[in-house]
């Protein structure tokens, strides 16, 4: 079946109109312990912290050096979690948690099903330290084979299709592995007709090295996702020079308002206000029609539950901010809804 003009959700195809007011990239299950980081500021040892208001402002300050931060598991607490995101208008929710990171997706059309929101998930690979063992044997078509039979076939025994490539994860620099799945990636879309995204290694070069590899490994540039630009850009020439490229260009940090970014401890992480800077920057030279807005939750003090500002985040404090400072409500619409279905949208 031709999947061209559809989108594909874990609970089956929909027609694009039915996605609504979209975050583009989230995680909802997770598991990525191997990011942990020892706490080096303060000599003192946070990793067994408990979720308690006393321990709040550490592992606000200090997210990857508390372990029971880097794991979410509980389907309960997401479907939780996205009735307060539908509550708030949100419709539709991608989860870009690529095998490497847990990727638990089995309990993804429960989820959906009891949350009410439209669920795409994706395929591919995080970053070679993430890996599975399996994938570090494969070539590069079998990557491509496994990745199409995600979105063609299912996940595993789950039921579940995949409806985007990725998030795709890069390191900087670049590892062999990672530049073989990009080429996949590439290929995969190529032959599939499916959205892309990417995550980018921590270096303003990132982004640009990568659309090399895929462009001359064949993608359509213009289906395609760079995030986590708020972490990876500090001028707004480059967002500039990156959007000439011609593909979206992801803000998705939204929520996170600690500067400190353990990591990459060389960057400091910007507030929401300064991404609407940003934002405006972009709409004002052109570019509404490539932008993009989410919270790339991926970790568990973020949620509601346990006292952050959870997916509706943006529907709730950022948009209204947006109508204050001069975005009409036209733009906020391609953002949030507009550049989201066309991206999600599968070209064959």
């Amino acid at each position: 079946m031709s999947l061209g003009g559809k989108v594909q959700t874990v609970l089956g195809v929909i027609d694009p109109a039915e996605l609504g007011f979209t975050l583009p990239h989230e995680q909802l299950l997770y598991d990525i312990s191997n990011l942990f980081v020892k706490n080096n500021y303060t000599g003192q040892d946070f990793s067994d912290l408990e979720f308690e208001l006393p321990n709040m402002g550490n592992i606000r300050q200090y997210p990857y050096s508390v372990k029971k931060n880097l794991k979410m598991t509980d389907d309960d607490v997401i479907i939780s979690e996205l009735q307060l995101y539908k509550k708030a208008g949100g419709r539709s929710i991608v989860d870009t948690a690529a095998n490497g990171m847990f990727a638990c997706r089995e309990k993804l059309s429960r989820i959906s099903g009891e949350s009410g929101i439209h669920i795409i998930c994706g395929t591919g690979f995080y970053v070679d330290s993430c890996a599975p063992s399996y994938a570090k044997t494969m070539s590069e078509r079998e990557m491509v084979d496994f990745m199409v039979k995600e979105i063609t076939m299912g996940i595993g025994d789950t039921g579940i299709k995949a409806g985007v490539i990725g998030e795709i994860g890069c390191s900087w620099p670049l590892t062999d592995f990672e530049r073989c799945v990009l080429r996949a990636a590439a290929i995969c879309q190529k032959e599939t007709g499916a959205p892309l995204v990417i995550h980018p290694g921590r270096n303003a070069l990132a982004p640009f090295e990568i659309l090399d590899i895929l462009e001359k490994a064949g993608a359509d540039i213009s289906h395609t996702v760079m995030s986590h630009l708020d972490r990876t850009f500090h001028n707004n020439d480059d967002f500039i020079r990156l959007a000439k490229r011609g593909c979206y260009l992801s803000l998705d940090k939204f929520g996170w308002e600690t500067s400190l970014y353990q990591l990459n401890p060389s960057i400091d992480y910007i507030s929401d206000a300064e991404r609407l800077k940003t934002l405006h920057h972009l709409v004002s030279a052109g570019y509404t029609n490539q932008l993009m807005i989410s919270h790339d939750m991926c970790l568990v003090h973020r949620l509601s539950k346990y006292g952050g500002h959870g997916f509706q985040h943006i529907p709730e404090n950022v948009v209204p901010k947006m109508l204050e400072r001069s975005f009409t409500k036209e733009v906020v619409k391609m953002i949030t809804e507009n550049n989201p279905r066309e991206w999600l949208t599968f070209t064959k």
